[in-house]
């Protein structure tokens, strides 16, 4: 008898007996670890995560992406602004870094590092260093940008929503652009004829709105206030 732990070697004789004949087959047993297996062992890791600046949303959601996909971290590095996160796959760490800019928006930087050569091979094997940092907004929110005020619908590598100054959809890139982040406020309809008016959730004056809707007084409403000037949504 023997346990059965990665690392046992084991040399036994198999007896055959075949009519009068019989015959000793020499036999050994190995014991070790599948592929996937050795790789948790120690401290083995073929690419890094490097989250910065997320929230506590993003964090759950990578979290719940390597148990569901059953990918190994041996080591996890808080810093004051994200984590380091080392990883045993680095094609599915790949796979998340585009699903994290899909859903979440912001940038995302894939690095290959060489940092050993296969010797059955002789392929040079490499690390895979993934950065992403989330956008500032989300879907639902508004920001300003050259003028237009945008309600942001779907948040990837460019940023799709509804151009609120002239009521059309739009798409636009932030990679040189600058933008405000403008505010979600509620109120109440206060006039429909001949324009739409609400009360400024601030003074609780009637004024007027940059875009129309149709709508009944008393509704409640839910306005992006651009420095006075109020779009519904």
């Amino acid at each position: 008898e023997f346990k059965i732990n990665p690392g046992v070697n084991v040399e036994f004789d198999i007896k055959i007996s075949f009519v009068d004949d019989e015959f000793i087959i020499p036999a050994n047993i190995e014991v070790t670890y599948c592929n996937n297996c050795a790789k948790q062992q120690g401290d083995y890791f073929d690419g890094i995560l490097q989250l910065r600046n997320i929230d506590k949303e993003i964090k759950e959601f990578v979290e719940d992406y390597l148990i569901e996909n059953k990918i190994f971290s041996p080591k996890q590095t808080k810093l004051k602004n994200g984590y380091d996160i080392k990883i045993t796959d680095q094609r599915k760490i790949q796979k998340l870094g585009q699903i994290l800019q899909n859903t979440y928006g912001g940038i995302l930087k894939i690095n290959a590092e060489h940092f050993s050569q296969d010797r059955q091979t002789s392929k040079y094997v490499y690390r895979v260093n993934i950065y992403f940092e989330p956008l500032d907004f989300r879907v639902g929110q508004a920001i300003k940008i050259n003028n237009r005020v945008i309600l942001v619908k779907k948040i990837g590598k460019s940023i799709s929503g509804i151009d609120l100054t002239i009521d059309k959809n739009t798409t636009i890139k932030l990679e040189k652009e600058e933008y405000e982040i403008l505010k979600t406020k509620k109120t109440t309809v206060s006039k429909i004829h001949p324009h739409i008016e609400i009360l400024d959730p601030d003074t609780y004056q009637t004024v007027p709105t940059q875009n129309q809707k149709k709508l009944k007084i008393g509704q409640k409403v839910k306005v992006i206030d651009d420095n006075g000037l109020f779009y519904i949504i």
